[in-house]
Formats: structure tokens, sequence, C-alpha cells
């Protein structure tokens, strides 16, 4: 297991636990941290370092998946 973490900047409308808990759920993902609390409802960009197996997945499969989820209008890689 390699673990690499990268900063993806996600804009997010909704609350920041369901997207973290969303992103934590994906395949490879081994931790998730925002730069907004957990129990916040945002409507903007945030920072979030995604720590990931590179074994299991990579960024472009990554940002492909979160791109797909409720609320996010776009990631991009910091």
């Amino acid at each position: 297991m390699t673990d690499y973490t990268e900063l993806f900047k996600i804009t997010y409308s909704g609350t920041v636990r369901d997207l973290t808990t969303q992103i934590a759920g994906l395949t490879g993902v081994t931790n998730v941290s925002t730069s907004a609390g957990s129990s916040q409802t945002v409507d903007e960009t945030l920072a979030c370092d995604i720590s990931y197996d590179t074994y299991e997945t990579d960024r472009e499969e990554l940002s492909a998946q979160i791109e797909t989820m409720d609320g996010v209008t776009e990631v991009v890689f910091g």
C-alpha cells in the first residue's frame, strides 16, 4: 500500500460532512480533510487534502468520481 496525499479544490454547495463522507467511501481513499468544519453548510470552493492508495486509484479517477457527487460543480488539482 502506497499512500499519496494531494490537494483538491472542490467547488461545493452543501454540508461538508456529506461531502467528506462520500469521498471517504471511494475506493482507495484513506483520509480526507477539508478547510471547513464538518458541520458547516457551504457554497464555496473548499481545499481538501485527500490521501489515497496509488495501487487502487489515481487523481484523475478520484476527480471524475467527485465531480459526479451531488452539490459538486468543479474539481481542480491544487
